[in-house]
């Protein structure tokens, strides 16, 4: 058996020639991580050379048929597939669905939304349709209210900050929010992005009309405001060589990726049509901002960059988007998807302006919010080579008339924030960032500043349950293993019965009885009732009843470490599952024994009733746990229960470092029935 110094060595020598591997090579990579898995499961007291003949062992097929027989099949990971259509845009929605509960439909109709118009030299611009059943840009020009019309338009007052590959200012997008059904902490917005790969907008056809529901760009962001959890979904690409492009259309609704559950056969089927998982857009490299919605002028919000009140009284629209900032430096910020969060870039930092001007109210970052963002809100372009395509597309994109007077460029002013208009009283407007603490404030952006900017990390680490890391070490923060959070949620209420063996799927030789081990738990963090990222492991060992019947010590119980995955892939792996369901191994069984030696682990236990692949009913209240277990008279069982987290992110499966510990004997007569059905003056609970 590995000792556990031994086994640190051998797994961090594995895990250097894993990083050595060329990332081409994924058969060198599975098989440099399927031999970690058998290092893992050699610490389990299963050896690691016999492990393929243990799990096609008669005694292993039994053992899992009993437990399967007795408790139904409630030993499962979330997210695990065996569904019957289990693509990675599934896969990712039932990982969605296990954090933040059931999803929405996806739709940029009705509900409450906004369309998102187009604005050139102070004046609204709409498509409109002309007599002779054409199209064409009008202008309503807000001096004369006479209409201007023109067959294009290559400019406008507020071009759009995204770092898409389509125009910057696109007409009659919309966008739509949705309150999550599941939980009143978790809201979903949905954007549907017209756009096309031309230098200028044409009137040919209609596509930039407000009523034409064709859209090219699909992308919904769904937020737990308590929780800080964040989730980006992408839509399908348009089709190549084809513009305007016409992907989408908002006449219909589109079911989640994963459909409406593990079930939901049709819905699965065209989720797998309908979003995209191969090339993925960074999403997570603009919504750096600790929120997941970004305000800029585009979106033609009220009290956000007009020069003047009466531009803003007959342009601007109200914002549907919930206000979540200021959201402080240390807010938890975590990106759900297994595979999204693989090669997503998550080191950018936060920072305190030390000017005093900008963080107060607002977060700035290291990454895009600072280098695009903040640049562009005070007027100055950032010259570093890998935005200078940027900054010249956005200036390609805006008017004259928006530069001029700067009527609405910069847009963020020291202090008042996105108020830029004049004083009624003096006509005067409010001072622009002067150069010299712009210079201290680009400094931190940049990350070259010898003030202290008192730099915070923008995306936090998952909680393992029954932890609080609200407050972080040093080492925590460098290694990002603070999650922000707390999470208290525990199992309590263990007890232990024992009754006669009621099934033979054992030899009564081998086992004459069966306890049952039941407990309560709340999976209560982010308060999403349908929360379903939380399993529990049970290590059981079994040694004879100590003559003297006397307590046993804490280090009699199983090692916590004797509870951890045994099939637990590493994130390197791409599109594999990291979990003890994988495909090749569900086959045969999930669950550890070593009868010889006693000891036995029993995997992924959900709560009563909740089977494979089905979605649980929102709860508030803990939920019943209890898993029925084999047992032998004239024999004392320690246990350790354990609950986990899938954190579909790098982290893999985090476990409670709490100690849940349980004992009790089994006593029989001469007729090996046991002595007391319900075990209560054996239980210790460390």
């Amino acid at each position: 058996m590995w000792t556990p110094e031994a086994l640190s060595k051998k797994i961090q020598e594995q895990m250097l020639i894993m990083s050595k591997a060329s990332s081409q090579n994924r058969i060198a990579r599975k098989v440099l991580a399927f031999f970690l898995l058998h290092l893992s499961i050699g610490y389990l007291d299963v050896s690691a050379n016999n492990y393929t003949a243990y799990i096609n062992s008669p005694a292993a097929q039994q053992y899992d048929r009993y437990l399967t027989s007795r408790n139904g099949d409630i030993f499962w990971a979330p997210a695990s597939g065996f569904t019957g259509n289990d693509t990675w845009p599934n896969i990712f929605g039932d990982e969605v669905r296990s954090v933040f509960g059931s999803i929405p439909e996806i739709s940029c109709y009705g509900d409450v939304q906004m369309s998102l118009h187009l604005e050139v030299e102070g004046n609204h611009t709409r498509l409109s349709e002309t007599r002779d059943g054409g199209f064409r840009f009008e202008s309503h020009i807000m001096a004369s209210g006479v209409l201007e019309g023109s067959q294009e338009t290559r400019r406008c007052d507020k071009p759009s900050l995204a770092n898409t590959d389509g125009h910057l200012c696109g007409a009659s997008s919309r966008i739509s929010l949705k309150k999550s059904p599941a939980s009143p902490n978790v809201d979903w917005v949905t954007l549907c992005r017209k756009s096309e790969r031309s230098n200028k907008l044409t009137s040919d056809d209609g596509y930039w009309h407000s009523n034409n529901p064709e859209f090219a760009l699909l992308g919904v962001i769904g937020f737990n405001r308590k929780s800080g959890e964040v989730v980006f979904i992408d839509g399908r690409e348009p089709p190549r060589g084809k513009t305007p492009l016409r992907t989408f259309s908002w006449k219909h609704a589109y079911p989640p990726p994963g459909g409406w559950g593990y079930q939901d056969t049709g819905g699965r089927s065209l989720a797998y049509k309908t979003y995209k998982y191969r090339k993925r857009i960074a999403c997570e490299n603009c919504h750096d901002n600790k929120e997941p919605w970004i305000i800029t002028p585009h979106l033609k919000i009220r009290g956000f960059g007009y020069r003047d009140s009466d531009r803003e009284d007959h342009l601007a629209q109200d914002n549907i988007l919930p206000l979540v900032q200021p959201r402080p430096d240390t807010a938890p910020y975590r990106v759900i998807g297994t595979r999204y969060t693989r090669k997503a870039k998550l080191s950018g930092k936060t920072f305190r302006d030390p000017t005093g001007s900008c963080t107060s109210c607002h977060t700035l970052t290291t990454g895009w919010t600072g280098k695009v963002l903040a640049y562009d809100a005070v007027g100055k372009i950032n010259n570093g080579e890998q935005f200078r395509d940027v900054f010249r597309r956005i200036h390609d994109s805006r008017t004259t008339w928006a530069k001029q007077d700067k009527n609405t460029a910069p847009w963020m002013v020291p202090w008042l924030g996105p108020n830029i208009k004049t004083d009624p009283g003096t006509g005067e407007a409010p001072s622009e960032m002067d150069d010299r603490n712009w210079r201290r404030i680009a400094a931190c952006i940049n990350e070259n500043s010898n003030e202290d900017c008192e730099y915070q990390r923008i995306f936090t680490a998952c909680p393992p349950p029954e932890s609080d890391q609200t407050a972080c070490s040093t080492e925590d923060l460098a290694y990002n293993a603070c999650s922000r959070l707390a999470d208290p949620y525990g199992p309590s209420e263990i007890s232990i019965t024992t009754s006669s063996l009621p099934h033979a799927g054992l030899k009564k030789t081998d086992y004459s009885t069966e306890s049952i081990a039941s407990w309560s738990y709340l999976n209560g963090l982010g308060g999403v009732p349908q929360r379903d990222d939380v399993r529990f492991n049970l290590a059981i060992r079994e040694i004879d009843i100590p003559a003297s019947r006397t307590p046993p010590a804490r280090h009699d119980y199983p090692a916590l470490q004797t509870t951890f995955d045994p099939l637990q892939n590493d994130s390197m792996l791409e599109g594999s599952i990291h979990y003890c369901d994988v495909s090749f191994v569900r086959k045969r069984t999930c669950h550890v024994l070593a009868p010889g030696e006693g000891n036995f682990v029993i995997n992924n236990i959900s709560f009563a009733g909740h089977v494979r692949n089905s979605t649980p009913a929102p709860a508030d209240s803990p939920r019943n746990y209890a898993v029925a277990f084999p047992t032998q008279c004239n024999k004392r069982y320690l246990l350790r229960l354990v609950p986990k987290r899938f954190c579909f992110d790098r982290s893999g499966v985090l476990a409670s470092d709490r100690d849940h510990l349980q004992y009790f004997d089994v006593r029989c007569d001469a007729q090996g029935n046991p002595e007391t059905g319900k075990i209560t003056g054996a239980l210790s609970e460390h």
